[in-house]
């Protein structure tokens, strides 16, 4: 199941208390989360802003690498920026993972990441050192 949590908000407790609400449960369509994703993107109020999309994956992406592929173009023309997180099945995701961004950020683009976590490290201490939180620049 896909579902909002929130509606696009600056207000970053409220981000963070509905984070701690969130169970893991089912199984991963990614490509059904992005688009929901997207969708709550083009109700934002601020049209100026733009468009970014975090992704924490953490089980196995079961959509095919076309599929992804194929959502990557759709995303890239509306210039929507994907940042993906990967952790715990980093070994059956990295490679769909990395042609998706790499699709999206095209041949000189750098707006999209893919920050891949191996066991052991922190989440928190590769997100804090990785281009994700170093903000648009």
């Amino acid at each position: 199941d896909c579902e909002v949590l929130t509606t696009l908000t600056p207000d970053t407790g409220r981000i963070l208390s509905k984070l701690h609400t969130v169970q893991p449960k089912g199984k991963i369509t990614f490509c059904t989360g992005i688009r929901v994703a997207h969708l709550a993107l083009k109700h934002r109020q601020g049209k100026n802003h733009k468009m970014r999309i975090i992704a924490f994956v953490g089980s196995p992406v079961e959509d095919n690498e076309k599929d992804l592929v194929k959502l990557a173009k759709r995303l890239k023309k509306e210039k929507v920026n994907v940042d993906i997180i990967n952790f715990g099945e980093e070994e059956v995701n990295t490679e769909k993972l990395t042609a998706f961004v790499n699709t999206l950020n095209g041949k000189d683009g750098t707006g999209s990441h893919l920050v891949t976590v191996p066991p052991g490290p922190s989440l928190a201490d590769a997100l804090i050192s990785s281009p994700i939180l170093a903000g648009e620049g």
